[in-house]
């Protein structure tokens, strides 16, 4: 019969909070972050990050490429008319 854990060996820290802790820095991480920024913010070694990301492979490369939405196209200006600057513009005040 094999003990699997001894009442002195260290905790295991394979908890919910451990694992939305690690989602959350591979989601930054693979998002554009750097490993020291992740770390830092998620309270992790940088040696255990860049270990668990090379054991479970997360790779920058092969994310899809981010979603750009094109620039709108400006309004065409009035027909026959120039169009005028904002500041030489006559206010019309109602009343």
């Amino acid at each position: 019969m094999s003990i699997r854990y001894l009442p002195d060996s260290p905790p295991v820290f394979d908890t919910s909070k451990a694992r939305a802790r690690w989602a959350a820095a591979k989601a930054d991480y693979l998002a554009g972050g750097g490993a020291p920024e992740v770390c830092e913010r998620h309270g992790l070694s940088l040696r255990t990050f860049r270990w668990r990301a090379s054991k479970e492979g997360w790779r920058r490369a092969d994310q899809p490429a981010p979603f750009i939405a094109p620039e709108p196209e400006p309004a065409p200006a009035a027909a026959g008319r120039a169009p005028c600057h904002p500041g030489n513009a006559v206010r019309r005040y109602p009343g």
